[in-house]
């Protein structure tokens, strides 16, 4: 089953009106390379799908939401996920907060490792997101799962990995489990799902691991070419998913 066929007809099962609605908004959207490769699916999605106006924009200028948008940009440095979650507050407390209708950002894989100190990451974007909708009442923030990897097929890969140059696949991706199954928990059906979007097939299952600490998604391998970012199948996959996401919104 080709996934891209079945991504497609999800779209255009979507009423006319949800991307009318859609189109109105003043959207932000915060990343670094995976959001890059999103987006550059995103755009090859809105080529395909004529219907969906989305105004796409690289801009964190408050002055660019005075009108519809879909603004993105990158926000904070790889391997610092507290610093991009204090730079997103920043962008939100400098201006996008009171003009913007819908905001949301991720992190990056490299941002969660078998390393990362979970429980104070999570407390600190719990923090900031409770602060931000404080704030900003009306402002509809959407919490993002942090996106998973997986090996990258290949010879040349399996040697890395034995040399101890590779991936800790399954410590690195047992601590992105980890911290997504909290934000399922604590947010619910607010999140956007990202981690869950990499991990299904065409055919509705989860690409995962099983071991005795429990079963453990991981980034379907159809969808990468390096086995962290997106190619441009899993790129179009991951942005119809998070459109579908946007479209679920109550935006009237």
């Amino acid at each position: 089953m080709d996934p891209l066929n079945t991504s497609y007809q999800r779209l255009q099962a979507v009423p006319q009106q949800k991307w009318d609605a859609l189109a109105q908004k003043k959207i932000y959207f915060g990343h670094q390379s995976v959001g890059q490769n999103i987006i550059e699916g995103l755009e090859k999605v809105l080529q395909s799908s004529p219907t969906i106006r989305l105004n796409i924009r690289e801009t964190a200028n408050p002055r660019d939401f005075e009108a519809p948008v879909f603004a993105h940009s990158r926000i904070g440095k790889n391997r610092d996920p507290k610093g991009k979650i204090d730079h997103f507050r920043q962008l939100m407390e400098g201006g996008i907060g009171q003009t913007a209708d819908v905001v949301f950002f991720k992190l990056c894989y490299v941002d969660v490792d078998q390393a990362s100190e979970i429980e104070s990451l999570i407390d600190h974007y719990d923090k900031a997101l409770s602060d931000l909708k404080e704030k900003f009442p009306n402002l509809v923030i959407i919490p993002v799962t942090v996106p998973l990897t997986n090996a990258t097929p290949g010879i040349k890969a399996k040697i890395k990995r034995l040399l101890g140059r590779g991936p800790a696949l399954k410590a690195d991706n047992i601590k992105r489990n980890t911290i997504n199954d909290r934000m399922r928990k604590k947010y619910g059906a607010a999140i956007w799902d990202l981690a869950d979007a990499e991990a299904t097939t065409s055919e509705g299952t989860k690409v995962a691991y099983q071991d005795k600490r429990g079963t453990f998604s991981l980034l379907n391998r159809v969808y990468t070419s390096d086995g962290g970012h997106l190619n441009m199948t899993g790129s179009q996959v991951v942005a119809i998913n998070l459109l579908l996401r946007l479209a679920s919104l109550d935006l009237d």
